[in-house]
């Protein structure tokens, strides 16, 4: 007997299946790309929201952050999300948040793989289409409120799949999870879509095929849920939030990049295709599956095409989905028993998991682009003005600023409250017209400079060399005054006379 082997009977090592080693190491995949993910433009926002909700312990309604839009109304739809997010900054930093949001997506996709299984896909088959959806979802993957809508959807999915197919007898932990999810994030509207589309499915399905389908309780749950959502802070505006953006009217709908459809010039949604191709192969209409599966598929189908917001639920939906048309089609598919393993086989699973669990951590903590730090990574394809905002805090602490869209959040949590920002993240609160204002600046169109007359602006800080930067260089009546990594900052000639001026006396504008 070797020593290896002799060790492997010896030590109290547990028993870990090669099934079970392949679920954990995907799930702890999916656990670590989060740790890679970008800053959010909107995380700087959501904390210093946070810290105002709980340092005057009352919830805003109306803009507090902005000089163009201050006063007018703002539904706080995350305020939870935004209390936790401060807390665990204020308290961990900012890798408290990455741990959190991680452990969200995770415990999201772990869900997932247990419907999966439920439904009656063996579990190698099942971690397969979890970690392809997760790699469908990994450009959403970052510290940010969505995460929850996520998580929620696939409770939602977790529990009425299971009423569906006659697992679970009652839905009445819906309403309950619809009390939070409403305070956590906009997106509870989809769990409202899911009961409503269970409801037609079994209408559809009694009279197509004389099935006797019960809807008493499921038009009970759905009331309910409705009457849960006024449980937050807005009433009925914070209800009626999401169906704004189902409209024209909507900025965010409009002119936000995750709001377009998928650019599939961009390869990365290539991979979005393969569910869809694989679906249309399989064909989800078989009256043993009923009706279900295929109006699911069709309303995030076309939610997905029409906003690469919403991709991340169609990934999730198309794993259950995809792996019961598999199943029923495929006998390889369908659950199967664990077939036996040698004791040294299970100790040595064990043995890997904990070797690869030790390099995850390295990894995690020594990559350079790991956003486990102590502050949010400032480098990268989502970089930060950080010294510009410097810059503007020692130089120019009350100059009425025009900032880069992407930069106003950050302005905000660096800034607030001495200074107000032109514009952030906010779209809905802004309206299409200020939207339309910013556009006609940031691309130079003929009426920029009416634009920063009518708002009175003294300071300007841009993307580095952009269209912007170099035409202020070359007009009159600028100066740029500082110039650093990613940004360039641009002062009115008579504001940094004035400036000067004063700090010839001690004083700055």
């Amino acid at each position: 007997m070797t020593s290896l082997a002799f060790a492997l009977r010896v030590l109290p090592i547990p028993r870990l299946h090669v099934r079970t080693l392949l679920v954990v190491v995907a799930l702890g995949s999916i656990f670590v790309i989060n740790v890679f993910g970008f800053t959010d433009p909107d995380f700087w926002w959501h904390v210093r929201t946070g810290q105002y909700i709980v340092e005057t312990r009352s919830i805003p309604h109306t803009d507090l952050f902005s000089y163009t839009a201050f006063g007018k109304p703002w539904i706080t739809h995350e305020w939870v999300s935004q209390i936790l997010m401060y807390l665990l900054h204020d308290n961990l930093g900012y890798w408290g948040n990455v741990v959190f949001f991680a452990a969200i997506v995770t415990l999201t996709f772990f869900l997932l793989f247990k419907l999966v299984v439920k439904v009656g896909v063996n579990e190698i088959l099942a971690i397969c289409l979890v970690f392809l959806s997760a790699l469908i979802a990994r450009p959403f993957f970052t510290v940010r409120p969505l995460a929850f809508t996520w998580l929620f959807f696939v409770l939602f999915l977790f529990l009425l799949y299971s009423y569906h197919r006659g697992q679970v007898r009652h839905l009445w932990a819906l309403p309950l999870l619809m009390v939070l999810w409403i305070n956590l994030h906009g997106g509870f509207f989809i769990g409202l879509l899911l009961i409503a589309m269970l409801i037609a499915t079994r209408l559809a399905e009694r009279l197509l095929f004389r099935r006797q389908a019960q809807v008493r309780h499921l038009i009970v749950i759905f009331g309910l849920s409705l009457l849960a959502c006024l449980a937050n802070p807005n009433g009925y505006l914070g209800l009626a939030y999401p169906i704004s953006y189902m409209g024209v009217s909507n900025p965010s709908a409009r002119l936000i990049s995750e709001w377009q459809s998928p650019d599939f010039h961009n390869y990365y949604w290539l991979l979005l295709l393969v569910p869809m191709f694989v679906t249309m192969a399989l064909g989800l209409w078989s009256r043993s599956m009923g009706l279900w599966p295929l109006l699911l598929t069709i309303l995030l189908v076309t939610m997905g095409l029409q906003s690469v917001r919403h991709i991340p639920l169609y990934a999730l939906a198309a794993a259950p989905i995809l792996g019961e048309a598999l199943k029923s089609r495929y006998a390889l598919a369908a659950s199967s028993l664990r077939p036996p393993q040698s004791a040294s086989l299970y100790s040595l699973n064990s043995l890997l998991l904990v070797l690869l669990l030790a390099l995850a951590i390295v990894f995690v903590w020594k990559l350079p682009y790991s956003q486990m730090h102590q502050a949010p990574l400032l480098a990268g394809g989502f970089s930060y003005p950080e010294e510009g905002v410097n810059f503007i805090r020692d130089r120019y602490p009350n100059a009425r600023i025009f900032n880069e869209y992407s930069w106003g959040g950050y302005l905000i949590y660096a800034l607030y409250p001495k200074q107000k920002v032109f514009i952030d993240g906010r779209a809905d609160v802004y309206g299409e017209s200020l939207m339309n204002q910013y556009a006609s600046v940031v691309q130079v169109k003929p009426n920029w400079r009416e634009v920063l007359e009518q708002h009175q602006i003294d300071l300007i800080i841009i993307e580095k060399d952009s269209a912007l930067s170099v035409l202020l260089d070359a007009a009159g009546g600028w100066e740029k005054v500082f110039s650093g990594s990613v940004e360039d900052v641009f002062a009115k000639r008579d504001v940094v006379a004035l400036s000067r001026n004063r700090l010839g006396l001690g004083m700055t504008l």
